[in-house]
């Protein structure tokens, strides 16, 4: 091989060589936007996080009646889903109140019936469990609703513990068979010891004043 030849050689390896670490240099892009893209919607989904807490626990400052703040509450669960309906079961003395708080008027009957089919024993396993259950998990703990409501709803139930005890859970249904998005049971699950807090609070001031 002459000179000329091998400087040619040279030159393709070099050549090879240069390639070889541009690609490997823009894998590395690729990977650092990629990982910076995941970061930043990571960020956005926090901020909607905190903007709807913020929210919340803007709405119910200064309330002090029971009734009112279960109201208030339940219209801004609406704020992540809007066709969600809303009903709290707070435990008493004996058993639990029920109240429904916002339900799409089309569903009323149907709410009815979904509410009926959480009995005490239900209720009470809800809340001695302490986590959120979608419907299977609530049809394995015992609750009746007939086959074809349950068809053509989504339902899922949401614990409200302050401190130690629980003083109830939230029951969120919609029409059809559609999972609630993961982001959106977080950013409920999040205000719901603080909600569970003012509820336990209300119910004392109640007391008190009785």
């Amino acid at each position: 091989m002459n000179n000329s030849e091998q400087r040619q050689q040279r030159l393709r390896t070099l050549v090879h060589k240069l390639n070889q670490d541009r690609k490997r240099q823009a894998q590395k892009i690729d990977l650092l936007c990629h990982d910076l893209v995941n970061a930043q919607r990571e960020f956005i989904q926090r901020l909607g996080g905190v903007s709807f807490m913020a929210g919340f626990y803007r709405a119910l400052l200064g309330i002090t009646e029971l009734d009112q703040l279960l109201e208030i509450s339940g219209r801004h669960l609406m704020d992540i889903w809007p066709d969600v309906s809303v009903t709290f079961f707070l435990k008493q003395f004996e058993g639990f109140r029920q109240y429904r708080a916002h339900v799409q008027e089309e569903w009323d009957k149907d709410a009815e019936r979904l509410e009926h089919g959480f009995n005490d024993e239900l209720a009470e396993a809800i809340c001695r469990l302490g986590r959120t259950f979608d419907q299977d998990d609530l049809l394995g703990l015992g609750l009746q609703v007939s086959p074809a409501l349950l068809k053509q709803t989504t339902l899922m139930s949401l614990p409200l513990i302050a401190g130690p005890r629980c003083v109830g859970f939230l029951l969120l249904y919609r029409p059809g068979q559609r999972n609630m998005a993961t982001e959106g049971v977080q950013q409920i699950n999040q205000v719901c010891q603080g909600l569970a807090q003012a509820i336990e609070s209300c119910e004392a001031l109640s007391g008190y004043a009785q």
